[in-house]
């Protein structure tokens, strides 16, 4: 990837997270930190050690707002079903990945992808199925964490 297309991606994540601070939690002069958090077990993207969310998305935040002058605090706030409601009302300032939905659309602001996650589906040898398309998975059940999303779909 170049890097014009590199600090563009940058550029844009700075944008969401700035755009996520609620009025209260802005950073000023004298509080230059904002708090970012993330989904606990997403490696590589974001995973939680100990009181801290670490991986590519929170040090991309950290290189975006070092620029401008502002500190991000990546901490473990909870579960992602936790992490979303503290978003949604204004308890963090922003997270480092997030699925789009119209839902989340309401009240968050998205920049461009800066990464890819694909989604793979594992079945149980002798219980295999022809999957096409999603209306194939109708009557199966799987697991998932609670919380997580794969885009409004």
């Amino acid at each position: 990837m170049s890097k014009k297309i590199v600090l563009i991606l940058v550029a844009l994540v700075a944008i969401i997270l700035i755009a996520a601070c609620t009025t209260s939690s802005v950073p000023s002069k004298e509080n230059n930190t904002i708090v970012i958090s993330g989904h606990p077990d997403w490696k590589p993207v974001m995973w939680r050690e100990g009181d801290s969310i670490l991986g590519i998305g929170p040090n991309v935040s950290r290189m975006v707002f070092k620029d401008i002058g502002i500190e991000v605090d990546s901490r473990y706030v909870g579960s992602w079903d936790v992490v979303q409601q503290k978003l949604k009302t204004g308890e963090i300032d922003g997270v480092c990945a997030i699925y789009k939905t119209r839902e989340r659309e309401e009240y968050l602001y998205y920049s461009i992808p800066y990464t890819t996650d694909p989604v793979a589906m594992y079945i149980k040898k002798g219980n295999e199925f022809v999957y096409n398309q999603k209306e194939d998975l109708i009557g199966k059940s799987g697991v998932a964490t609670v919380g997580d999303s794969y885009g409004q779909e």
